[in-house]
């Protein structure tokens, strides 16, 4: 099996890095650099820096934020690294990210330019997403970094938000349809370790996880591949208060490129008298797609075709015709409650890819 074409995919989460405001924080590297290679990519000033960083880790320090690996640099190193001819931090160190500066005609600049970090209070956010094939495996190896907000951003001891990893895949980039990773290698070891695999996550940083792609998709090859990495904060269930809900309750689906269907009038909505997770369970049991989407007071729930026999296994009711149904919390009557419902609507649709 082949995977390409990955999706990056941001989310958006403790620190968040971005460069300082100020021009002159920014220091063009020596060209060669000072262990005589001369840099054409930004893998050369990387590969040099972390060597740095191993024959003087208590000075060289390395670490990992939303815009990358970062690294800490004394003031005494910048005068010898790059072209300042001052020590800019005397006595101190500064952070620092790579960039690369193209020059039409002429070799690039490469700097350290100088960065800054605030408190994150969004959402989980998602980076640097890449997923490969292993060599003689059909498994596939997926890099990503996560930020996540701090538990309680006036005591950082607190640790980040307790949050849920999960992995998506699609073989057509034109579907609307996602599919969920399940099988991974173990991650075992300590839960801080780097490999992870869909379950929960409760810190930020660079972690990588081995899917079983030949488990979950046997016999199945593809070229145009895509992998989404989507982490949700843990929440309290709205309809259960007291409940903690793990986990994005995604179905894949996405509405934007998916049909879009109309409330049918004409028809009653019929009540559904158990809980949501059944009805999603014998949505699946009995492998019924979805075929699109309801909007309902900003919300968008799923369309799906039901036969008369789906519907009276699903109401106990018979008699009710065949035709396509939407799924969600809906009044029975004006001013009453939202309650689960099964919503008919209109068999034609708008949008969709």
């Amino acid at each position: 099996m082949s995977l390409l074409g990955i999706l990056l995919n941001s989310l958006t989460a403790g620190d968040l890095w971005t460069l300082t405001p100020e021009d002159t924080d920014s220091y063009i590297i020596n060209n060669p650099l000072p262990n005589g290679v001369t840099a054409t990519g930004l893998a050369d000033i990387h590969f040099w820096l972390q060597d740095e960083h191993s024959n003087d880790p208590a000075n060289i320090m390395v670490s990992t934020g939303n815009l990358g690996d970062l690294f800490t640099i004394p003031g005494n190193k910048m005068v010898p690294w790059t072209a300042v001819t001052t020590d800019p931090t005397p006595g101190h160190s500064g952070i620092y990210t790579i960039t690369e500066e193209p020059r039409l005609g002429l070799p690039s600049l490469f700097k350290l330019e100088a960065v800054i970090n605030t408190p994150y209070l969004g959402a989980p956010l998602v980076t640097g997403v890449y997923a490969q094939q292993e060599p003689g495996s059909k498994n596939v190896r997926i890099d990503f970094s996560l930020l996540l907000a701090y538990d309680d951003p006036s005591n950082h001891g607190m640790g980040d938000k307790q949050s849920f990893l999960e992995f998506w895949f699609k073989s057509d980039p034109s579907s609307p349809q996602w599919e969920e990773c399940i099988m991974f290698e173990s991650a075992g070891g300590a839960p801080g370790g780097n490999q992870k695999q869909n379950g929960p996550i409760n810190h930020s940083g660079s972690y990588y996880a081995i899917w079983k792609a030949g488990d979950d998709k046997p016999n199945f090859q593809t070229s145009t591949g895509k992998i989404r990495v989507m982490v949700t904060y843990d929440h309290e269930d709205p309809y259960n208060p007291g409940t903690t809900i793990q986990g994005s309750q995604w179905d894949g689906y996405e509405v934007a490129n998916g049909p879009t269907f109309t409330l049918n009038s004409g028809n009653p909505m019929l009540p559904y008298p158990n809980s949501d997770h059944m009805f999603f369970q014998s949505i699946d049991t009995n492998n019924i797609a979805r075929a699109g989407s309801y909007s309902h007071n900003g919300q968008f729930y799923p369309v799906y075709d039901l036969t008369s026999a789906d519907l009276q296994a699903l109401t106990g009711s018979s008699g009710i015709p065949d035709g396509k149904y939407a799924f969600g919390r809906a009044a029975s009557a004006p001013g009453s409650p939202e309650t689960l419902h099964i919503i008919p609507v209109n068999s034609s649709s708008s949008g969709g890819s």
